[in-house]
């Protein structure tokens, strides 16, 4: 069926009650099967719309009300605008956000995987973004890794407890701005670089302020995946604040029983009294950058030049074997620069060299980023069949 999209959240019983008959309204949508986001059974009825409001969801069929605009919707789920809780955008340079809304989306998450806009002051950026009138509704979470930059902490390891305290200034500043919590890009620089103290120091201010932690995780690969839901759920301990997996996977993971076992861990949690939620993308690749590839000894704060130079071959036999790994050079699709909507192996063939030697000379860290089809259907169904996670 085809969806027809409101915005707003609805409680059907509170709009029962008919409105005047004597206006004319902006939008009538009749026959429709309406999803009001209550969690009841979907019902058929009408919709009535006034203003930019709506001003009737119910089960009467309006016979007889005027309106600019009448909508048959008949054979069509009329439902709520939907709820994106993971996106990337820029919400000044490109605030229409056409692809989102095309696609029923009137709300999303910005400022994910450890990085975002406003940092440190959100108010100025929140009101440059009204200026600008997007095309949807935003929340905005703050990045810990922009905040890390921020704060003066940047790579640096074991942070002292003067440093965690610039750093939740910074934190607490955001969310007293109007952040609705925190992300995490632990898997990326400079996210890596923190500690247990680290995460419960910006869990704390996340806590106090009754926000959300969203966590790009410290590693999603098949035999790490379970161990970085535990830490998360580790931070929420023993910080207090809520915890969330940002896009849960399981990389190499193609059995049923790999979710499975991601699933387990949050469970228990829950059961041990500690919420945890996650989000999942319905499709089976991921999107970042070309980084993911290399070894922790080939990415900052090392010198790649120097790695590249001292210990080149054991860098592409690192290579070789991880994209191989990773369902193989055709799995990965450029999606930046020159290269941008071919894959690795295509390149290849086109420079005619392997595709370790592509990545090292013409790829290196932070130079692309790429779509890399690396996630089983069946597993990520499994998600998206757990009450616990959202699209």
């Amino acid at each position: 069926m085809y969806a027809l999209l409101f915005a707003g959240v609805l409680l059907s019983c509170s709009m029962e009650e008919l409105p005047p008959r004597d206006l004319t309204y902006d939008v009538l949508i009749q026959n429709a099967k309406i999803i009001d986001g209550s969690g009841e059974e979907p019902f058929h009825g009408s919709v009535l719309i006034e203003d930019g409001m709506i001003r009737y969801v119910g089960k009467n069929a309006l016979n007889g009300y005027e309106a600019t605009e009448t909508i048959d919707a008949a054979g069509r789920v009329v439902a709520p605008g939907f709820i994106d809780a993971h996106a990337h955008g820029d919400a000044v340079t490109n605030s229409e956000f056409r692809n989102f809304w095309a696609m029923g989306v009137t709300t999303i998450l910005l400022g994910m995987d450890g990085s975002s806009d406003g940092v440190p002051n959100l108010g100025e950026w929140m009101s440059q973004v009204e200026q600008v009138r997007p095309g949807l509704n935003i929340v905005s979470m703050t990045g810990h890794g922009t905040a890390r930059h921020a704060s003066g902490l940047g790579l640096k390891s074991n942070p002292d407890s003067l440093e965690l305290s610039k750093l939740a200034n910074v934190i607490d500043t955001m969310m007293q701005q109007g952040s609705f919590g925190v992300s995490t890009g632990i898997e990326y620089i400079p996210g890596r670089f923190a500690n247990r103290d680290e995460l419960a120091a910006v869990g704390r201010v996340v806590a106090k302020y009754d926000g959300l932690i969203m966590s790009h995780m410290r590693n999603e690969d098949r035999d790490q995946i379970q161990d970085s839901v535990r830490e998360l759920v580790e931070m929420g301990t023993d910080s207090g604040a809520r915890v969330h997996v940002s896009h849960i996977k399981v990389v190499y993971g193609n059995e049923v029983s790999d979710a499975e076992g991601v699933l387990a861990v949050m469970d228990s949690a829950r059961a041990a009294g500690r919420p945890i939620t996650a989000d999942v993308y319905p499709y089976t690749a991921s999107y970042t950058g070309i980084g993911i590839l290399y070894p922790e000894w080939a990415l900052p704060p090392n010198e790649f030049d120097v790695v590249k130079r001292d210990r080149r071959a054991e860098l592409e036999e690192y290579l070789r074997n991880r994209v191989q790994m990773r369902n193989g050079p055709e799995a990965t699709l450029l999606g930046t620069g020159e290269w941008s909507g071919r894959t690795l192996e295509q390149i290849a063939d086109s420079l005619g060299l392997p595709f370790e030697d592509v990545l090292i000379d013409f790829m290196p860290p932070g130079s692309a980023s790429a779509a890399y089809f690396v996630m089983n259907e069946t597993v990520m169904r499994r998600f998206l069949q757990d009450e616990q996670v959202v699209v």
